[in-house]
């Protein structure tokens, strides 16, 4: 456990002057030689995954494609899962099958731009709806926050199934911060006046709780969340007038995830003015929060982060990604850099 937060600071150790090099030599020796013995271990428990339905993609890409399994994919799924191998293993396999199942087989093998234009192209009507997108800064806590407003979801078929796009688009864009992998995820889903006809698609809502929780999807049988960082908390903001959802859905949720993600699974059933304070003791601002949930958050910013991480995955000139301000966990410009100040300059010192 000790070796695990080392490493996830990485193999730089301390500059202190009082730590003579053969210190910090035999430090980086011992935490390579066990980061080893736990990539080791994983490929062990990826050909133990019963029964072989369940790592049948993973599988497949391994066969095809070397790099599956290349050295710095299979740490961040030790790092989501605090180095257990087995769990690293199951959320590995379930991240393969999300990912063939979306995109299919042939282009899952395809690098993450290829990927992540794709779903520019089939998806740029599901992604000015706003329903996903991640909020400036972190939270108290360093991780990552991102919206889903579950009151715009489409009530067509089709369009829920592209969302599951959408919603990989901006987990890649969270995956790309060393603050989201390092310290999680928290979500908040406002439902506000969701309809049960925008809750009746029982392949997307399974699938959609694969991307999110310890959970049983009816396709897939028994499947961890499959992206690799950590869903520490899910926020579910209810109004008042959105009680149905409450009596009605939420029972059958909280029978499909695991205990394990029950727990982090929090509702709330207030009025908009009275969340900010609530979610303060969560570690969230409330200028970091949109209006819908009481914030203060200015109304184009949704559709500002969109187009700022559509604009990144364009050509553009040397060095001007890191300039263009609306990328990932930062949530674009001074505003994230501010929220989230004292986290970056902890990550540069490092």
């Amino acid at each position: 456990e000790d070796r695990g937060r080392l490493y996830s600071r990485g193999f730089q150790s301390t500059p202190d002057a009082k730590v003579n090099d053969a210190l910090r030599a035999a430090v980086v020796k011992a935490l390579s030689s066990w980061l080893l013995e736990k990539i080791e271990a994983l490929e062990r428990e990826i050909e133990a995954l019963p029964p072989p339905k369940q790592k049948a993609a993973l599988i497949e890409a391994k066969e095809r494609d070397r790099e599956v399994l290349e050295e710095g994919r299979v740490i961040e799924f030790l790092e989501s899962e605090e180095y257990n191998a087995q769990k690293a293993a199951e959320r590995m396999a379930s991240y393969w099958d999300m990912k063939t199942y979306l995109f299919g087989k042939d282009d899952a093998l395809r690098d993450d731009a290829y990927l992540l234009q794709s779903i520019q192209d089939d998806c740029r009507r599901e992604l000015e709806l706003d329903i996903f997108y991640v909020l400036p800064g972190y939270d108290k806590y360093g991780r990552g926050i991102v919206v889903l407003r579950a009151d715009k979801t489409p009530e067509d078929r089709e369009a829920q199934l592209r969302l599951l796009k959408v919603f990989w688009f901006v987990m890649a864009n969270l995956m790309a911060k060393s603050s989201a992998r390092r310290h999680g995820v928290v979500f908040l889903c406002y439902i506000g006046n969701l309809m049960n006809t925008q809750a009746n698609n029982l392949e997307f809502l399974t699938r959609w709780a694969q991307l999110n929780f310890h959970c049983i999807p009816l396709r897939t049988c028994a499947f961890h969340d499959c992206i690799p960082l950590r869903t520490c908390a899910f926020h579910d903001c209810i109004p008042p007038r959105g009680r149905w959802f409450r009596n009605l859905f939420l029972p059958f949720l909280m029978w499909i995830i695991q205990r394990s993600a029950r727990m982090r699974f929090i509702v709330h059933d207030e009025e908009p003015e009275t969340m900010p304070e609530i979610l303060a003791s969560y570690g969230i601002k409330k200028e970091q929060l949109p209006s819908v949930i009481g914030g203060t958050l200015d109304e184009d910013y949704p559709r500002q982060w969109t187009e700022d991480n559509l604009r990144e995955l364009e050509p553009v000139d040397d060095e001007s990604d890191d300039e263009s301000g609306g990328g990932g966990g930062d949530g674009g410009g001074d505003e994230g850099k501010e929220v989230g100040g004292e986290l970056e300059e902890e990550e540069k010192s490092s």
